[in-house]
C-alpha cells in the first residue's frame, strides 16, 4: 500500500501537462483487460468470477478491483468491487478497505482477485479513470479559455472545468466530491491548459 501511496505522491507533484499532451497519453476509454487472479480457484470457477465481473463493470471501468473474502464455513466468496478510479493502486486500497469494512473476524482474510485495467495503454500513460479519459478525448478542439482536470489520488472523484476561474472550480468540485465518497480533500491539478 505504501508503494501506491508514493506512486500517487509523485504523480501529482509532477507538473500538470496540457491537453495534447494528457490526450497522447490517453488510455482507450472504452476498452479494458480483466485480469482476474487463479490462485486457489478451480478453472471454472474463474471463468464463472470472469463473467460476473464482466456483467457488472459497465462503462465506467478502468481502474478498478475486486476483492475477497471466504465466509467461515463458506463455499461462496463474498466479494467486494470498486471502478473507475484513476490507478490501479487506488482502486485497489479502496476495495480492501470496502472488503475488510464487511468481513467478519471468523472470515479468510481479503485478498484482491481481480483488476480492471486499460486494455493496451500506450507508453507512459497518464492514469485516469475511464469516465475522465472519455472527457479529454471529446472535449472539442476548438474549447476557447483555460480547461483544467483534477483527479483525487484516494477516490473515483475527478472534475474538469473550462474557462476563467476553471483551476479553482475543478479543485473545489473534486475535492467535494472525495469528501463525499468519504475521503480527504486529496485533489490534484493534473491537466491545465490555458489556451
Amino acid at each position: 500500500m505504501t508503494a501506491g501511496l508514493c506512486l500517487w505522491a509523485a504523480a501529482a507533484t509532477a507538473q500538470p501537462l496540457t491537453l495534447d499532451e494528457a490526450r497522447a497519453r490517453l488510455p482507450d476509454a472504452d476498452r479494458y483487460s480483466l485480469a482476474v487472479e487463479n490462485e486457489g480457484l478451480a478453472p471454472d470457477a474463474v471463468q464463472e468470477l470472469a463473467a460476473l465481473i464482466a456483467g457488472a463493470i459497465g462503462q465506467d471501468h478502468f481502474y478498478g478491483a475486486v476483492a475477497a473474502h471466504l465466509p467461515a464455513g463458506g463455499t461462496r466468496l463474498a466479494i467486494s468491487m470498486r471502478l473507475a478510479h484513476h490507478s490501479g493502486p487506488a482502486a485497489e486500497r479502496a476495495v480492501l478497505a470496502d472488503c475488510e469494512a464487511d468481513r467478519p473476524a471468523d472470515a479468510s482474510p481479503c485478498r484482491i482477485i481481480a483488476r480492471i485495467l486499460p486494455e493496451t495503454p500506450p507508453e507512459d500513460p497518464i492514469e485516469v479513470s475511464s469516465a475522465a479519459a472519455h472527457m479529454l478525448a471529446d472535449l472539442p478542439d476548438d474549447a476557447e479559455g483555460p480547461v483544467h482536470l483534477a483527479l483525487s489520488g484516494g477516490s473515483a472523484a475527478w472534475a474538469a472545468w473550462l474557462g476563467q476561474g476553471s483551476q479553482a472550480s475543478a479543485l473545489e468540485e473534486c475535492n467535494a466530491a472525495a469528501i463525499a465518497a468519504g475521503g480527504p480533500a486529496d485533489c490534484q491539478i493534473v491537466v491545465d491548459d490555458t489556451r
